[in-house]
């Protein structure tokens, strides 16, 4: 027969795992949350929630922290300079001044609200086309950012031109 002390051992070498899996495959995306039973299902029925709440505490906490360590780490070495296809959202969180955008790869990214050029009227060593007239993008507008700084889940970059899917993929 088994010992709790069994049974506790055989948890924490799981959730070692767990942060092993978390590590070997860099999840963009994680839904991070203490396990509980629900009500009216067959686990919360048949099975014994044993698992102290400081544990799961520990345990998600550990978890959470490996994530976003690993994300800003893969972020950092995967996006800086990357230009990426945005599809604009709305305005920032935190400031109006800025636009959120979606990029092709799911990624919130964010960046000033400023004048932004077509394609064909981009030219990288012009960049006085930035400052001086009044924005022009709108939600659903898509454009062309190239990462300057990264986060665990959020990218920070300038936007270089306004473009489609088509265009960008051209």
């Amino acid at each position: 027969s088994r010992g709790l002390g069994d049974v506790y051992k055989r948890q924490e070498e799981e959730h070692e795992d767990t942060l092993k899996l978390l590590r070997e495959v860099e999840y963009d995306y994680a839904y991070m949350f203490a396990y509980s039973l629900r009500e009216k299902t067959h686990a919360h029925r048949t099975l014994q929630d044993d698992v102290p709440t400081e544990v799961k505490n520990r345990r998600l906490n550990e978890i959470v922290s490996a994530f976003y360590e690993i994300s800003e780490n893969k972020n950092r070495r995967n996006e800086i300079k990357k230009l990426h296809l945005a599809l604009v959202e709305g305005k920032s969180k935190k400031s109006d001044k800025e636009w959120k955008a979606r990029t092709d790869t799911n990624k919130k990214v964010v960046f000033p609200d400023v004048f932004v050029p077509d394609k064909a009227n981009y030219s990288p060593n012009d960049p006085s086309h930035y400052s001086h007239k009044d924005s022009n993008i709108k939600v659903g507008d898509y454009v062309v950012v190239e990462i300057e700084e990264v986060s665990a889940v959020t990218l920070r970059g300038k936007a270089k031109w306004r473009s489609s899917i088509l265009e960008f993929n051209a």
